[in-house]
């Protein structure tokens, strides 16, 4: 249960990093992330949901670039005087992070742990162990979940998991298997139309607008 506990801190720590980084940021960062999601339509931003707006947001402090750098990278170098060790851990990790989308292969309630098979690219099959409480008590094998996995420091790496373990950062699209094959024919009709260089800004713009299409509500879990 130590891993359980340790990612109910860091949980909490990247609560209090996301927030500090869209408030010093966001003003910066959001209109550039409306233009790549393709949202801007005679001036008013389209959203269907609460969550898109999250699933923006997120986008706003991992992804986008302002002179060349994201906004979680602005924050690193600039860091305020009241950050924490613990923060200041889970900044180290987040800049490792990546975006993707998975599998379920296993659950297990009890350690809340969620066992992932990456599903495309080269490091389609790829194992991942996601620590995540409420998801552990919704999910079930062969549903997909879109989601930014954030590792855990190395030292947790070393221990006996199913693959590298990490959390999300509190933003997913989730997905019933049996669309599997539509929703893959639908990323990579997307991703033709689109036409986006950077792989982690493609994904992310892609499945949000899967996710519009095949989408589980998180409610219906």
């Amino acid at each position: 249960m130590y891993v359980l506990e340790y990612y109910k801190q860091l949980r909490e720590d990247s609560i209090k990093v996301q927030n500090q980084v869209f408030e010093l940021y966001n003003k910066y960062y959001m209109v550039p992330t409306f233009q790549t999601f393709r949202l801007v339509e005679n001036n008013h931003i389209q959203l269907a949901s609460e969550d898109e707006e999250h699933s923006l947001m997120e986008f706003s402090i991992y992804t986008s670039r302002v002179q060349e750098k994201t906004a979680m990278e602005h924050y690193a170098e600039n860091p305020p005087a009241e950050i924490t060790p613990r923060m200041t851990e889970f900044l180290e990790v987040a800049l490792q992070s990546h975006v993707d989308i998975f599998e379920v292969e296993h659950v297990d309630k009890e350690d809340g742990t969620i066992q992932l098979l990456t599903m495309t690219g080269e490091e389609r099959g790829r194992p991942f162990c996601l620590v995540d409480w409420g998801f552990s008590q919704t999910m079930k094998p062969n549903m997909l979940v879109y989601t930014r996995f954030i590792p855990f420091p190395e030292s947790f790496q070393e221990r006996d998991y199913y693959g590298d373990i990490g959390m999300t950062s509190g933003v997913s699209y989730l997905f019933h298997g049996k669309d599997r094959e539509k929703i893959l024919k639908e990323a990579n009709r997307l991703a033709r139309r689109f036409k986006i260089e950077d792989k982690e800004v493609r994904k992310q713009v892609v499945y949000f607008h899967v996710h519009r299409k095949f989408g589980i509500q998180k409610e219906l879990i």
